[in-house]
C-alpha cells in the first residue's frame, strides 16, 4: 500500500489516500475531495506527467519513498488540462505520456540555480560521515547474512549522508544545481576504491543491478531544494516552443536526453571501430567475397568475418533506415544469418563472452525470478489466469520430464505479462510439422522486428524448434528457449534496432538482468518510445529489479 498525496484542480485542497493501484485511487481520491463521478485519469502534481500503468505508480511512489517524501498527484477529467502552478491564463501546453523520458524523478527537472560557478575542486570531506557509513562497511565484509536491523542501519546512515551533503552544498558551496549534487554523489561511491558503493548498490539476488547513484544524488538534491531557503528559490521556468513545435534546450545540461546520434551505441564498446592495421577497403571487400561462398562453420569463416568486423559494423551503422536496408546488408555479409558468427560478432560489439554471460544468469536467476512471479500473480488484487496457467503448465511439464526446462522458459513470458507487454512481439507458434516457408509467414506480422517462432505448443514445450526469423526472410535456429530469447536480443544490437514499441520495457529488463548490458545515460537508449524512467531505468524495469530484491533478499523476512 502506498500513502500519496491528492491535490484537488485549483490546488486549493489536498487530502491523503493509501492505495495499492491507480483504479483505488482515483476512486479514493474522487470520494474524499467530493468530485463528481465522471472519468478521471491521473497526472503527477508538479510536472503533469500522465501516470497510467500500476507498475509506473508503484516506482514512483517507491522512488518519493527513497527521498522521505510522499508522491503527489491530481485527479483531471478526461476533457480536461493539466495546469502548472504558475501558469499564465490561456491554453494550457499539451500534455505527453512520453515527455522528459530521462529525467530521473519529480523535481530532476527543476533547472539548476547555483548562486556561484561550480568548482570540481570544492570537495566534500567524506571524513565527516565515516562514521554512518564505515559500521555497514564492516557488516558486508564480515557477514554473509547481514542482521535483520541491517537495512534500517543503511537507510539512517544514506539519510545522514545525505544531509551532510545537503547542507556542505548550502552553506559552503552556496551551489545548489543537480550536476554538483551528482558530483559529491559519486565522490562517495568512489572513496577509497568504491569502499562504500556497496551500500549504494541494487542488487537482484546476488548480482548488483544499478549502481544506485541516480538515486542518491537525487536524494541529495531534494534535500538541497527543499533547504535552501526561500531566497535562493527561483521559479520552475517554462521551455519556449517554437512554430515547429522544436523546444529550446535546457540550460541544464545533465536533465536533457542524449542526442539521437548516440542512441545505437548504447551499451556497446566496438560500435564503429577502424579498418585493422594494414587492412584498406579494396582488401576487406576481397575478404567480404570470399566469405560469402563459405561454410560458416569453419574456422576460415569465423577469421574472416572477425577480421572484416569494422567493415560489416560501417555498412549497418550507415544503413538507417535499418528494418528497410537490412535485408541488403545480409544479402552482402550472409554469414551474419549463421548463428555462430552473430553470437560472435555481438561478443565483438558488447565487449563479452555473451553466452556464458547469458546461460550464467539465467541459470542462477529464474528460480528466484519464477517464485516471485508465483507469490506476485496469486495477490488477488494482481491475479492473472493467463499467468498462472503457464506456471502451472510450466510446472506440470517439469515434473514428467523431471527437468527445469520448461519453468526455465516460463520466466521470460511472465516478464512480459508484469510488464503489460504484448508477447505477441515476442513469439509466435506454428504446428510441430509446419514447413520452413510457414516459419517465415509466422512472422509476417513483426513489421521487420526480429521474432521467435515456436514449431510446437508454446515456448515452455520442451519438444518444440525454436527459430528467430528477421525481417520476415530469415530464420534462425536456436538450440533451446531460453537461447532463442539470447538471439532474439542480440538481433536487435548487432543491427542497430530501436526495441519493438509493444516489447521494450521486457527487452530492457532482459539486457540489464540478464546480459549485463547497464550503459550509463549519456550512451542513450533503445526504446522506440518515450517512456516514463526511475535513474534512467524504464520504470517497469526499476519497479521490477526492486520487487525481485526485495523478494529473494535474505534481508527481507518472510511474511508467508
Amino acid at each position: 500500500m502506498h500513502l500519496v498525496r491528492v491535490f484537488s484542480n485549483d490546488r486549493k485542497f489536498k487530502v491523503f489516500v493509501k492505495v495499492s493501484q491507480l483504479a483505488e485511487l482515483i476512486d479514493e481520491g474522487r470520494r474524499k475531495l467530493k468530485l463528481p463521478d465522471i472519468s478521471y485519469e491521473v497526472y503527477q502534481e508538479d510536472d503533469g506527467t500522465l501516470i497510467d500503468d500500476d507498475a509506473v505508480f508503484d516506482a514512483l511512489c517507491e522512488e518519493a519513498t527513497s527521498r522521505q517524501q510522499k508522491l503527489g498527484v491530481m485527479l483531471i477529467a478526461e476533457d480536461s488540462t493539466w495546469v502548472a502552478v504558475n501558469s499564465d491564463p490561456g491554453p494550457s501546453p499539451s500534455r505527453s505520456t512520453s515527455e522528459s523520458s530521462e529525467t530521473t524523478s519529480d523535481s530532476s527537472s527543476l533547472d539548476s540555480v547555483p548562486n556561484c560557478p561550480s568548482n570540481s575542486t570544492r570537495l566534500f570531506p567524506v571524513a565527516s560521515v565515516t562514521q554512518f557509513l564505515d559500521p555497514l562497511v564492516e557488516i558486508l565484509n564480515s557477514s554473509t547474512h547481514p542482521p535483520k536491523h541491517f537495512p534500517h542501519m543503511r537507510k539512517h546512515a544514506i539519510k545522514e549522508t545525505f544531509h551532510a551533503i545537503g547542507n556542505h552544498m548550502i552553506l559552503t558551496l552556496k551551489d545548489f544545481g543537480k550536476p554538483t549534487a551528482r558530483k559529491l554523489a559519486q565522490a562517495i561511491l568512489d572513496y577509497e576504491d568504491k569502499k562504500y558503493s556497496r551500500i549504494f548498490a541494487i542488487d537482484i539476488g546476488d548480482v548488483a543491478c544499478d549502481s544506485g547513484l541516480g538515486s542518491f544524488a537525487q536524494q541529495i538534491y531534494a534535500y538541497v531544494q527543499a533547504n535552501k531557503g526561500e531566497d535562493n528559490k527561483q521559479k520552475k521556468r517554462r521551455k519556449r516552443v517554437h512554430s515547429d513545435g522544436e523546444e529550446d534546450p535546457d540550460p541544464d545540461g545533465d536533465l536533457l536526453p542524449p542526442p539521437p546520434s548516440k542512441q545505437d551505441c548504447y551499451g556497446c564498446v566496438a560500435f564503429d571501430p577502424p579498418l585493422p592495421e594494414g587492412e584498406t577497403a579494396d582488401s576487406q571487400e576481397v575478404k567480404r567475397v570470399a566469405a560469402v561462398t563459405m561454410d560458416p562453420l569453419s574456422e576460415e569463416a569465423t577469421d574472416l568475418m572477425k577480421i572484416t568486423y569494422a567493415s560489416q559494423r560501417a555498412e549497418i551503422n550507415r544503413g538507417k533506415p535499418m528494418l528497410t536496408n537490412l535485408p541488403k546488408i545480409l544479402d552482402r555479409w550472409p554469414l551474419l544469418k549463421c548463428k555462430v558468427i552473430l553470437i560472435a560478432h555481438a561478443a565483438i560489439l558488447l565487449g563479452k563472452d555473451v553466452s556464458s554471460v547469458w546461460t550464467n544468469a539465467v541459470s542462477k536467476k529464474w528460480e528466484s525470478v519464477f517464485k516471485f512471479f508465483k507469490f506476485y500473480w496469486q495477490n488477488p488484487k494482481k491475479s492473472n489466469e493467463e499467468m498462472l496457467n503457464l506456471m502451472q503448465n510450466a510446472e506440470e511439464s517439469d515434473m514428467a520430464g523431471r527437468s527445469v526446462v520448461s519453468r526455465c522458459a516460463s520466466i521470460f513470458l511472465l516478464i512480459t505479462g508484469f510488464m503489460s507487454e504484448k508477447s505477441s512481439a515476442l513469439l509466435s507458434t506454428v504446428h510441430a510439422l509446419s514447413s520452413d516457408e510457414d516459419v517465415l509467414e509466422a512472422a509476417a506480422g513483426a513489421e521487420g522486428y526480429p521474432l521467435i517462432v515456436v514449431k510446437g505448443d508454446s515456448l515452455i514445450d520442451p519438444d518444440a524448434e525454436y527459430f528467430v526469423v528477421l525481417v520476415g526472410k530469415t530464420a534462425i535456429k536456436a538450440s533451446d528457449a531460453t537461447e532463442a530469447v539470447l538471439l532474439l536480443l542480440l538481433c536487435y544490437y548487432n543491427f542497430n534496432l530501436c526495441y519493438h514499441p509493444k516489447l521494450q520495457s521486457t527487452l530492457e529488463f532482459f539486457q540489464r538482468c540478464f546480459l549485463d548490458v547497464n550503459p550509463p545515460p549519456e550512451k542513450g537508449n533503445k526504446r522506440s518510445k518515450q517512456r516514463r524512467t526511475v535513474d534512467h531505468v524504464d520504470a517497469k524495469v526499476k519497479s521490477l529489479g526492486l520487487k525481485l530484491k526485495d523478494h529473494s533478499s535474505l534481508w527481507i523476512l518472510p511474511t508467508h
